[in-house]
């Protein structure tokens, strides 16, 4: 086992909480915002933070915003958390050059989506984006297995060989190649459970180590709860936390869409969030007032 997989076999454990990128109401990037998100999580207990992920528009800040929003969680983390950064893009020349920067910036591992143009046509030129990336870089690279991409169980066998690739992050959805990835391919990879609680519990069945948490970017409390009924193997009070808290509140925030909620969520928890940044727009009233009202009924918000 080389040296970038025992640490990140060290480091990625329990949940992971995938940041979003405070916007100021004039349109800037909200840094001291971001650098109180990044406090909050790590003061309440969690130990691995995505930066400028999916959740963090990877898609929608130019580089000199993604460069200073990772610096910002690395220099607030300082050492406290694992910190992996987002490089994701559909241009394989641009997502070496964000790599490129998360490196300098300090993160200590890096996280790519499929080139997401072209990534439900071509398994060949899917394994050289990731391969491009892993060998021009001394970091540890996660694959974002995503729900249309063509990364199927054979490809991931291909990229064993590839030494930087330490990780899979699972967003499929899909019960079967999660049991088989976990059971095949997890003594080479770690594998992080994405879709949160509910998806996790049949990852934590085959091994999967660390999951991409939901409830935890407003309640941290929660989701380390669940984390440690697990450990400790008292599965019917995790289940009950994914019946009685996670099931409704991903009900209600999936309704006009998980990021645009998210944003609308933080600021009802008093959390940095600001605007949100074109193309998403702020949802309906009804839909906040819903919000609002399934958090009380469930007890995330007092």
């Amino acid at each position: 086992m080389n040296t970038l997989i025992k640490k990140a076999k060290n480091h990625l454990k329990g949940p992971v909480v995938p940041m979003t990128t405070p916007i100021k109401e004039n349109g800037k990037v909200d840094y001291d915002g971001l650098a109180r998100l990044t406090n909050f999580y790590i003061n309440k207990g969690i130990k691995v933070l995505i930066a400028v992920g999916t959740t963090g528009y990877c898609y929608a800040l130019t580089e000199e915003e993604h460069r200073k929003a990772v610096e910002t969680v690395v220099k607030t983390s300082d050492g406290r958390a694992f910190i992996i950064a987002g490089v994701s893009h559909s241009g394989t020349m641009i997502s070496n050059r964000l790599a490129d920067i998360c490196e300098k910036a300090g993160a200590d591992a890096l996280l790519m989506t499929p080139p997401y143009y072209h990534q439900t046509t071509n398994a060949k030129g899917i394994y050289e984006h990731y391969k491009s990336v892993a060998k021009n870089h001394t970091l540890g690279l996660i694959v974002y297995k995503t729900s249309p991409a063509i990364l199927d169980v054979e490809l991931f066998k291909q990229l064993v060989d590839i030494e930087n690739i330490i990780g899979i992050k699972d967003a499929s959805g899909d019960y079967n190649f999660a049991r088989e990835i976990c059971i095949k391919l997890g003594n080479r990879f770690v594998i992080i459970s994405s879709g949160s609680m509910r998806y996790y519990l049949w990852h934590w069945l085959w091994g999967a180590p660390a999951y991409i948490t939901s409830i935890a970017n407003l309640v941290p409390q929660i989701e380390i709860d669940f984390f440690n009924y697990l450990k400790g193997g008292d599965l019917e009070s995790a289940k009950k936390i994914v019946v009685e808290y996670e099931e409704p509140f991903f009900e209600v925030m999936i309704k006009y869409g998980w990021h645009q909620s998210l944003h609308v969520a933080l600021k009802i928890f008093g959390l940095p969030a600001g605007k949100l940044r074109l193309p998403l727009v702020e949802p309906p009233k009804s839909h906040i007032e819903k919000m609002k009202m399934v958090f009380k009924e469930i007890g995330l918000l007092k």
